[in-house]
């Protein structure tokens, strides 16, 4: 076999160094394109002149109330489940519409208590299936009757529409809710009517429980901080 001139390796090395300068180049690129699963990026900012509403989680609670028959009672009476744990943000875009987006109000469900220990264990085990489904969360959509700018003093109803999940089906509602404004803050109450198997629950039967209604009521006591 014929020895490689001087030229011919010349060559052949020029190639070699230029294919690695390539695949270099190339690892390069793609770890700049890939995303550091270790430090994702931030979530994007509100708009300029945008009001975030944050929850107060110290001062806020979610309920419902529902009619139901007790045994040993004549008459029928109203059961109030409370959790303390509720947490989140709305944000108002500057035009007082609602960025879905970044909005989202979560409620703790495996906090939900009640007069009766054994109402509550069957309602969350049960009915509710907290190790499942620990939380409900409410994505605001749109407001209807509140002012813009955000009022700073005074009161004000408005409804509050968006999508409540719960037990992992989701579903539209409207909140009417009862508010009112300081400075730095905005306090109030909401309530929505729903109907329990609407969200693919069963009607709850405990052994102390004749009867409970299928309808229901939701009320959210809250205090926002405005950002």
């Amino acid at each position: 076999m014929k020895p490689f001139s001087i030229g011919a390796r010349a060559l052949l090395a020029l190639l070699c160094l230029t294919l690695a300068g390539f695949g270099t180049a190339y690892a390069q690129s793609d770890d700049a394109a890939a995303p550091d699963a270790a430090n994702p990026p931030p979530a994007s900012a509100p708009p300029p002149g945008s009001v975030q509403l944050v929850v107060d989680p110290s001062n806020s609670q979610a309920s419902y109330h529902a009619h139901e028959q007790l045994a040993g009672n004549d008459l029928p009476s109203d059961a109030v489940g409370t959790s303390h744990g509720v947490s989140g943000t709305i944000v108002l875009n500057p035009d007082g519409s609602v960025n879905s987006d970044q909005s989202q109000v979560t409620v703790d469900l495996t906090s939900l208590t009640s007069d009766e220990d054994q109402r509550d264990n069957f309602i969350k085990r049960n009915t509710l299936q907290v190790n499942q489904f620990p939380t409900a969360t409410f994505v605001p959509t749109q407001v209807v009757g509140l002012d813009t700018p955000l009022p700073t003093s005074g009161q004000q109803t408005f409804q509050l529409m968006g999508n409540l999940t719960v037990h992992g089906v989701t579903q539209p509602v409207t909140w009417d809710v009862n508010a009112q404004f300081g400075d730095t803050s905005v306090s109030g109450d909401a309530t929505t009517p729903v109907h329990i198997t609407d969200f693919g629950m069963p009607i709850p039967s405990v052994a102390v429980v004749l009867s409970l209604n299928d309808a229901l009521t939701l009320e959210m006591q809250f205090v926002a901080n405005t950002q």
